[in-house]
């Protein structure tokens, strides 16, 4: 079955059996940061609706999911097909949540201490990252600006075990995928990934990824 497919089924066969959590206009919350993160469980789904404004937000998903009821971070696109945007210029993070290196990138997985760093069996799809580079700043809960780092990413996986990103566009950031080697299983899948990188640098790609066991399908790559 493909994975686009496969992935679509299980949030659906998920929505009465575990926590939904729509985003957007008109919907519970309006923004990402009032869901409750860091509580999400096996099973749980967080819907993230399009709409014209981009979400200024950034996260953690560190939560233990399984290989039947994975934890699912999804974008709806507009009903003409747009995927929701999140960016990282200005974006902001919620407070209940605590993790390190957060000018590394926009969705983080792993590396936390609230919620606890056990993350496993995540799925993010559908998504518009953009914007996680020098010269864009996000906000600490203090109020005080940082600049992403050089190696920022559009999506950080410091460290997990079956780890999907699936169906995503990943633009303009330092790296638009990190993965770092104490990740495992980790699939890259039906992305469009373009426009990485930093002017004048070697060491920063679209996509920049070790892990033990990952595969790439299906992925559009464009010019750095």
């Amino acid at each position: 079955m493909c994975l686009r497919f496969f992935i679509a089924f299980v949030v659906g066969k998920l929505a009465v059996q575990a926590a939904i959590y729509p985003v957007g206009p008109g919907k519970t919350f309006q923004n990402i940061g009032e869901v409750p993160l860091e509580s999400l469980k096996a099973g749980d789904t967080v819907k993230i609706f399009w709409r014209v404004q981009p979400y200024f937000e950034k996260f953690v998903v560190s939560g233990e999911g399984t290989a039947t009821m994975p934890i699912v971070i999804i974008g709806i696109p507009s009903a003409t097909g747009l995927l929701p945007i999140i960016s990282g210029d200005g974006a902001v993070t919620r407070q209940n949540l605590d993790f390190w290196s957060e000018a590394r990138g926009i969705i983080k997985i792993g590396g936390s201490s609230i919620p606890a760093n056990t993350p496993s069996w995540i799925v993010l799809q559908q998504l518009d990252l953009r914007t996680a580079r020098p010269g864009f700043y996000l906000l600490f809960d203090h109020g005080v600006q940082q600049e992403y780092l050089n190696n920022a990413a559009a999506v950080f996986i410091e460290n997990g075990e079956n780890i999907v990103v699936n169906g995503c566009k990943i633009s303009d950031c330092s790296n638009g995928l990190f993965v770092a080697y104490q990740s495992a299983k980790v699939t890259i899948a039906h992305n469009e990934i373009f426009g990485n990188g930093m002017e004048g640098s070697s060491y920063e790609h679209n996509t920049y990824t070790e892990a033990s066991g990952i595969i790439y399908q299906f992925n559009s790559f464009g010019p750095i």
